[in-house]
C-alpha cells in the first residue's frame, strides 16, 4: 500500500489516472506541505491550519467587506482553508447582543472541525495579509495592533509601540482576534454568560483563569472606520 509520505512531491509526475492521489484531502499542494509540516509539531486536526473567520453582524462599514473577503481569499490561496460567518445579529439594537454572537461563533467552529477562529467586527479595514501575518506566530492567542480612529488612543494594555515585534498584553480590544478554538474546551459552549457580553477585562480575566494569555502583535496593524461600541455605556431604558 502507498503511503502519503512516499507520494511524489509534484502531483503533475504522475499519470494522469493518479495525479490527485497525491494531494488526498488537500486543495493544492502547498496546502499539503503546510498540513504535513504540522504534524511534525502538532497534535493531529481534522483540517490544520482551517480558519472559521466570524463577522460580528452584516452592518459592514464603507468598503470593509470586500476588505475582509479579499483577505480571506488571500489566505486559502496560501495554503489555508478559510471561510466566512455573518454570524446573525439577533438584537433589538445592532450590537447588543455580543455575547449571543461569539458564543455562536464559537460553537460554530468546534463543531465544524475549524482549527482556529477569528473574531471580527463590521468596520475592520485589514489588509490582505493580515490573518497569515497573525497565524504565523502560531499562539493560542494573538490580535493585530489597533488604535482608535481620531484619538489614536491604543486600543490594548498595557501599552506598547507599534512594530515593536511580539508582545504579550493583559487585555486588547476584539476587533479582530484569532483563538486556537481548543482553548474553548475547557470552558464548554457558553463562554459568554450573557447577551450584552462582558468587556475585554472580563473576558481575558476568563481566559487567564484557564492559563491563557494574549498576544499583540505590533508589527501587523489593523486600521478600523469607527470607534468601539460600549452596548453597556448606552441607556436604552425610559424613566418616564
Amino acid at each position: 500500500m502507498t503511503t502519503q509520505s512516499s507520494l511524489p512531491d509534484n502531483p503533475a509526475a504522475v499519470t494522469p489516472k493518479h495525479r490527485y492521489i497525491a494531494l488526498r484531502s488537500f486543495v493544492t499542494q502547498q496546502e499539503r506541505t503546510l498540513a504535513q509540516n504540522r504534524t511534525n509539531i502538532e497534535w493531529t486536526h481534522i483540517r490544520p491550519n482551517s480558519i472559521l473567520v466570524a463577522a460580528m453582524g452584516n452592518h459592514w462599514a464603507p468598503g470593509a467587506w470586500q476588505r475582509v473577503s479579499d483577505m480571506i481569499m488571500y489566505t486559502n490561496h496560501n495554503g489555508h482553508y478559510c471561510a466566512l460567518s455573518e454570524i446573525q445579529d439577533r438584537c433589538l439594537d445592532p450590537y447588543d447582543a455580543l455575547g449571543t454572537m461569539r458564543n455562536e461563533a464559537m460553537i460554530t467552529a468546534r463543531t465544524e472541525g475549524f482549527e482556529w477562529l477569528c473574531y471580527l467586527d463590521n468596520d475592520v479595514l485589514p489588509a490582505k495579509e493580515t490573518l497569515l501575518n497573525l497565524l504565523r506566530w502560531d499562539l493560542p492567542i494573538v490580535a493585530p495592533f489597533v488604535v482608535e480612529p481620531g484619538s489614536g488612543r491604543q486600543l490594548h494594555g498595557p501599552p506598547h509601540q507599534p512594530n515593536s515585534g511580539l508582545r504579550p498584553v493583559k487585555w486588547c480590544v476584539l476587533s479582530m482576534l484569532i483563538f486556537r478554538v481548543s482553548i474553548f474546551n475547557c470552558v464548554g459552549p457558553r463562554f459568554w454568560s450573557d447577551a450584552v457580553g462582558a468587556d475585554e477585562g472580563f473576558h481575558f480575566q476568563t481566559l487567564w483563569l484557564y492559563g491563557h494569555r494574549p498576544y499583540l502583535d505590533t508589527n501587523t496593524q489593523l486600521v478600523v472606520a469607527y470607534q468601539p461600541t460600549y452596548p453597556l455605556a448606552t441607556n436604552r431604558l425610559s424613566y418616564a
